[in-house]
């Protein structure tokens, strides 16, 4: 028998099996929707449908989740079961701020325990930290084979984000390495790990301060930058110009700054030229909320003073980059 009904607001027939696809009702294996704007739809069949479809809560998000052929339970509501017909269900653990989650993988991409080559933890955890920068209005690109995992923009600032799962080759030149292209190419960037890879990372890495556990501390540090804007003055909200002035000039951070300095043994991080610890000026690679925050070598990078400036195409005076020498 025939069924009349509607759906996402638009009027449809249909024949044989039907089961609901993000807001369209499929039949007979074809993604065709027929209009017929002049059937009369019993209100019950219209209701008993409409309460079964899915949608995204947000519309970029669902472009993504087009492009990467993976639909995160937690980012759509409706009846979730309709997914099952075009997507392999994969349980997972949120990598931002923790518990887990169904991850809808399109059928076909699950093949011999991976996802387009890589773990389901990987490519998951990598989507989902994507897919929420993205709700947050954050503009990001993901890179499964070369380059950073995640580079996001943060008003303007670009930032690129690894994760490391435990596995391949944690080498001192390998991370290191990742470390130094992204920072000249984006400007900041930081490993985010897992309990498996977090040791090893600390193990390798010459600076342990561009690393980021997943769970609370990977929630807190994008929340931190999806907070950020471009200006330095608006940055400090809760600190004055004044008081940050005060505070730039200050023995603490005079002395915070050499420390941090002494660590990079003189060597730029853009440029990687040797000129001393003494000519290397602490650049803040972020601007963060209050002075506490602010005072943190997560937010630091030592540059020559060619490279600094280049960071610093600023006018006014409180634009102006921090001297810590």
């Amino acid at each position: 028998m025939d069924v009349k009904a509607i759906a996402a607001g638009m009027i449809i027939y249909v024949k044989e099996q039907m089961y609901i696809s993000e807001g369209k009702i499929i039949f007979s294996g074809s993604d065709e929707i027929i209009k017929q704007p002049d059937i009369h739809i019993p209100k019950f069949v219209a209701s008993n449908i409409i309460k079964t479809a899915y949608s995204f809560k947000n519309i970029a998000v669902k472009a993504f989740a087009q492009e990467q052929s993976v639909i995160f339970s937690n980012q759509i509501s409706g009846q979730k079961s309709a997914l099952l017909r075009d997507y392999d269900q994969v349980y997972f653990q949120i990598p931002i701020g923790g518990g887990r989650a169904s991850a809808y993988v399109k059928k076909g991409l699950l093949h011999n325990g991976y996802i387009r080559g890589q773990s389901p933890d990987h490519f998951l955890t990598v989507c989902y930290i994507a897919s929420w920068l993205i709700d947050q209005g954050i503009p990001c690109t993901v890179n499964h084979n070369t380059g950073a995992d995640i580079v996001a923009q943060f008003k303007g600032e670009l930032c690129a984000f690894e994760y490391q799962t435990g596995g391949g080759n944690n080498s001192i030149e390998n991370l290191n390495t990742k470390r130094q292209e992204c920072i000249e190419k984006y400007g900041r960037m930081y490993f985010i790990g897992n309990s498996n890879s977090l040791e090893k990372m600390t193990a390798v890495l010459d600076d342990i301060s561009c690393i980021i556990a997943r769970g609370t501390q990977l929630k807190n540090l994008l929340n931190d930058l999806c907070s950020q804007t471009n200006n330095v003055c608006d940055n400090i909200m809760h600190t004055s110009a004044s008081k940050y002035k005060v505070y730039i000039i200050s023995a603490l951070w005079k002395r915070r700054s050499r420390e941090f300095r002494e660590k990079q043994n003189g060597v730029c991080a853009s440029c990687r030229t040797n000129v001393g610890v003494n000519n290397l000026e602490t650049h803040h690679i972020s601007y963060v909320h209050n002075l506490k925050l602010h005072d943190n070598e997560r937010h630091w990078i030592a540059l020559c003073e060619k490279c600094h400036n280049e960071r610093h195409p600023y006018n006014n005076e409180m634009q102006k980059r921090d001297i810590s020498r």
